[in-house]
C-alpha cells in the first residue's frame, strides 16, 4: 500500500479528492494501486489512449505536452490525467511522459475509483 504520509500529501494537493473522497475511501484507493517507477522518457499517458487512469506524483518530474506544443511540468503531490465514466471510447487529449531521471507515481485506474467509491449515490449514473 501507500504509506500515510504519500496519503496526506495527496489529499493536500487535490482538492478534487478531498470532496470526492472520504479518508477511509481514499485509502482504500490508494492501497489497490501501489507505487510505479518510471525513467526518463517513459510514457506514462499517451495521447490519444483510452481516458481511463490519472497519475499521482510522488516523487520527482514528469512533463504533459499538449497539442499546441505547449507543457506544464508536475512533481510531489501533483493529479494528472482523466478518467472518463461517461464513455469508454473517450481519448486522452495529452501526453504525460517521465522529464527528469526518474518519477514514482500512484497510477490510479477508473476500477479503483469505481471500487472506492462504492455506494455513493449516483455517482457513476450515465
Amino acid at each position: 500500500g501507500v504509506g500515510q504520509e504519500t496519503l496526506g500529501v495527496i489529499v493536500g494537493q487535490s482538492p478534487v479528492l478531498q470532496r470526492l473522497l472520504s479518508e477511509e475511501r481514499l485509502e482504500k484507493l490508494l492501497v489497490t494501486c501501489g507505487i510505479t517507477k518510471f525513467v526518463y522518457g517513459d510514457v506514462l499517458l499517451d495521447e490519444g489512449g483510452h481516458s481511463d487512469r490519472f497519475i499521482l506524483v510522488v516523487d520527482g518530474k514528469a512533463t504533459e505536452s499538449y497539442p499546441d506544443g505547449s507543457h506544464d511540468v508536475y512533481d510531489r503531490g501533483s493529479v494528472v490525467g482523466e478518467i472518463s465514466f461517461v464513455n469508454d471510447d473517450v481519448p486522452r487529449l495529452t501526453s504525460l511522459m517521465c522529464a527528469h531521471k526518474e518519477v514514482r507515481v500512484i497510477v490510479v485506474s477508473r476500477h479503483a475509483v469505481e471500487v472506492a467509491c462504492e455506494g455513493i449515490e449516483g455517482l457513476f449514473e450515465k
